[in-house]
């Protein structure tokens, strides 16, 4: 079984649905046999690197509101987020910034079999420890907690490799695959899962899929309400 993900790691629901299919897959009796490969998409891809502003600077400057008004918003955010993965997101020390860097250096983590290692380690970062993933030495830094050299990371970031598959992924998203917004995920290629799930309706559907991996293509989309788009992350209704 081949899943592939269209993901942006300053996608909130992404890092949701990151954490559930891993915990869907634990459960599954043919879980380590699932290939995951992660496909690049940008929510943002004209974010400034060194952003200056705060998360709710940030987005008080985009949707031209208040800093109140921002805050208001991203606590709302954070209490859906808690309620569906018992995490606290920890939007008053986040770190706006482009993912290009963060996704180049995921490609490269895949050379070495690490990529979904990787990505986890980067959306916690960004998500609950306020790191700048716009930062070399940062990511230099947080893959060698992942047992990479950190100088060979920085030599890596040093060059622009990735940079265009990284546009590639991202494209093909936004234009062949008529993708608007993440997580989105294809199951062998036919089955479509659009927006985050709960650990049991990932089971539901993997079970499905496994079953009848042998059966002819039939392409099936699954809609759900939590997903973020360039203009913003929709709450659950």
């Amino acid at each position: 079984m081949k899943i592939e993900i269209w993901s942006d790691i300053a996608c909130p629901y992404c890092y949701v649905g990151h954490l559930n299919l891993n915990a869907a897959l634990d459960r599954l009796t043919f879980g380590k046999q699932v290939k995951m490969i992660h496909r690049a998409y940008q929510l943002n891809p004209k974010a400034e690197l060194n952003n200056p502003l705060t998360a709710y600077e940030n987005l008080a400057k985009r949707r031209n509101i208040s800093i109140q008004e921002a805050k208001s918003n991203y606590d709302e955010l954070t209490n859906e987020l808690l309620q569906m993965s018992g995490l606290k997101y920890r939007y008053d020390i986040l770190k706006p910034t482009n993912t290009i860097l963060a996704h180049r250096v995921t490609k490269w983590a895949r050379l070495f079999h690490k990529e979904h290692e990787v990505f986890e380690r980067l959306y916690r970062a960004y998500f609950l420890e306020g790191e700048s993933l716009g930062d070399a030495k940062t990511l230099a830094r947080l893959l060698g907690e992942l047992g990479f050299d950190p100088q060979e990371v920085s030599c890596f970031l040093s060059t622009h490799q990735f940079e265009e598959l990284v546009y590639a992924e991202h494209e093909e998203a936004k234009i062949d695959r008529q993708i608007r917004g993440v997580p989105y995920y294809l199951i062998n290629g036919k089955r479509e899962i659009y927006g985050s799930e709960s650990v049991d309706k990932f089971i539901a559907i993997l079970e499905e899929e496994w079953q009848e991996e042998n059966q002819p293509n039939v392409f099936v989309n699954e809609r759900h309400s939590e997903c973020c788009e360039s203009e913003g992350c929709k709450l659950a209704k």
